[in-house]
């Protein structure tokens, strides 16, 4: 999505693409990180739910996205002020942003659909994942009511190692990919670009998460008690927070599993 960004104008600054106000925008939230360098890319959130990919990603683990453009003006939701006049008054008079918006997913529908290689990467999913684990395994550290959440139980290096090796997949199915549109060999990359989209859904858990079976992603979940709000690794992230070790340990193992199953089939269709 930051290469679409950088492809739609800011309606508003003239040579400045919505990227660099997305940029300034995350660095000005950053602004109080002392001593730290500004940020080189703007974040991109992970999804919880509420929306209309909850079906798709957090029970059948069909890759998603949710793309929106917010600014200064706020915003109400079901409202009963929340009309068109209102809208045209104080949100988007000339609609210049829902012509940006509506840029952005065409420019989005239109790469996915004359890709011949799907832009699905792995090898920076699978850093994040390493990313959430560390998070995951700080937070176990820290004592809470004199003991801590899982920390001696879960097996923090098999996520890690996991994690690590989705990504180096990525990185093989990448290469390979680059190759096969050289080669303009479209047999192959139909079968890679399969593999990729069943990947994502190797990481669904058909028992699914504790307490609320029908979410099955091992990744990402609204989380039990934040209503919209995401959980990353839920199974794990939420037995930790609860001081569960054995349910933490065990949903470890599910996550490790399931990311090794994505793992295995990049490998096999790289090679």
């Amino acid at each position: 999505m930051r290469e679409v960004a950088r492809a739609v104008s800011d309606p508003e600054h003239p040579g400045q693409s919505l990227y660099d106000r997305w940029l300034e925008h995350a660095r000005s939230q950053n602004a109080s990180r002392e001593g730290q360098p500004p940020i080189a890319a703007p974040p991109v959130g992970a999804l919880g739910s509420g929306s209309d990919y909850t079906a798709f990603l957090d029970h059948l683990g069909i890759a998603s996205i949710d793309m929106g453009i917010s600014g200064d003006a706020g915003g109400t939701y079901h409202s009963i002020y929340d009309d068109a006049m209102w809208f045209r008054k104080f949100v988007d008079p000339e609609f210049a942003y829902s012509v940006a918006a509506s840029e952005v997913a065409g420019i989005a529908l239109l790469r996915f659909a004359d890709a011949d290689l799907l832009p699905f990467d792995y090898e920076t999913y699978g850093r994040q994942i390493e990313e959430y684990v560390g998070e995951i395994e700080k937070q176990a550290k820290e004592p809470r009511r004199g003991s801590p959440g899982g920390a001696g139980t879960v097996d923090f290096a098999a996520l890690r190692s996991a994690a690590e090796s989705l990504s180096r997949a990525g990185a093989a199915v990448r290469s390979r990919g680059a190759a096969l549109v050289a080669g303009n060999d479209a047999r192959a990359l139909d079968a890679l670009n399969r593999a990729l989209v069943q990947a994502e859904r190797d990481l669904i858990e058909p028992s699914g998460l504790p307490d609320r079976p029908w979410f099955r992603h091992t990744i990402y979940a609204p989380g039990l008690y934040t209503g919209y709000g995401v959980k990353t690794i839920p199974g794990v992230r939420e037995a930790v927070e609860a001081q569960n070790p054995a349910r933490a340990a065990e949903q470890a193992r599910l996550v490790v599993a399931a990311l090794r199953r994505a793992q295995k089939r990049l490998e096999d269709v790289a090679r």
